[in-house]
């Protein structure tokens, strides 16, 4: 065992200490820090934005369309009915790092709180509340009969960040005011942002499942602001995060380079073997000598064979000299004798 762990542990070692490694985890963090970067902008625009547009007009539950009462931010304001006593929660998170959110579902404002829909608007208005004319009873009773419909389904859900909390109190926990009592419960006022998203609906509808009551395909799915809308809307502050990712990117990048080198190499330098130049005893100078063409060569072989016989005639001549001188040497000689 302990043979394999060692050649695993070098193994791993060396992956770490990698320059490659280090220069990966630097891209990282300067990748971070241009995501954070991108997201407080973001999050700057759309509070700028929402200052200025404002929140929509209040509108029934029943009567909400996406594409008219919200505003360019998906926000929105509602009144309606929720049902506090059916809530339950699912996890957004994994199984490691769980989030809970609470689900509590919306209905439609129902005939049980029209009377205080009425009182509201009457001391909104100023105006004494007045009978309805008997020409518009056909509409009223057409309106009481959609509403009995639609007040026994549930319209929406609630998603509420619990903070770790897995209980759902009150509707004062959420950030909704009281406006008084309806068939399903509480008649609240909820200002917020609408979510979209098919898997978060399909959770949504699962765990409404399992409380026994279910929601209609495309309900209304609204994140309450729990606080004042100025302080939903005040921008955090993601600065340090992103200077931080900058800071750690250039150190991982240094550490990179520096692991280039070798350890060995930087505590132990050789030391540089001094070069000396042993001057040369004679050096022939480079000359350089051109292809001669066949015409030259021509040319001197013609010379070379005129130059052939004159050289045999001075050869001979000066043969027959030596000879001369020779004979006339050996002439005393032979007279003596």
């Amino acid at each position: 065992m302990s043979r394999t762990r060692i050649p695993l542990i070098s193994r791993l070692s060396h992956i770490i200490f990698s320059p490659r490694v280090w220069l990966a985890a630097g891209v990282f963090c300067f990748g971070s820090s241009i995501v954070v970067g991108y997201h407080q902008d973001q999050m700057a625009a759309n509070s700028v934005l929402a200052q200025k547009v404002g929140l929509p007009e209040e509108v029934l539950l029943q009567d909400f369309i996406p594409d008219v009462h919200t505003n360019m931010v998906d926000e929105l304001q509602v009144l309606a009915e929720i049902g506090m006593s059916k809530a339950t929660r699912i996890n957004v998170g994994s199984d490691e790092n769980a989030k809970w959110v609470g689900l509590v579902p919306i209905y439609a404002v129902s005939t049980v709180s029209e009377p205080f829909l009425a009182q509201r608007a009457a001391v909104a208005s100023g105006k004494p509340r007045r009978p309805m004319p008997r020409a518009n009873a056909p509409l009223l009773a057409k309106s009481a009969i959609a509403t009995r419909m639609l007040e026994r389904q549930a319209l929406g859900v609630i998603m509420a960040d619990l903070n770790g909390d897995a209980t759902l109190l009150r509707p004062a926990d959420l950030g909704l005011p009281v406006l008084g009592s309806g068939l399903h419960g509480p008649l609240v006022r909820i200002v917020g942002v609408e979510l979209e998203g098919a898997t978060l609906f399909d959770s949504a509808a699962v765990a409404m499942e399992r409380q026994g009551m279910g929601i209609i395909p495309g309900a209304l799915m609204v994140s309450p602001y729990s606080d004042p809308r100025a302080t939903e809307l005040a921008i955090r502050d993601l600065a340090p995060l992103r200077q931080a990712l900058i800071w750690a990117a250039i150190l991982l990048v240094g550490i990179a380079l520096i692991a280039r080198v070798p350890l060995a190499q930087l505590i132990h330098r050789p030391r540089k073997e001094s070069v000396e130049e042993v001057p040369s005893v004679h050096s022939f100078p480079a000359i350089f000598q051109p292809i001669r063409t066949q015409a030259e060569i021509a040319r001197e072989q013609e010379q070379a064979q005129k130059a052939e016989p004159s050289t045999r005639r001075k050869l001979s001549r000066i043969a027959g000299q030596v000879a001369d001188s020779a004979a006339d040497a050996l002439r005393p000689v032979k007279n003596q004798q």
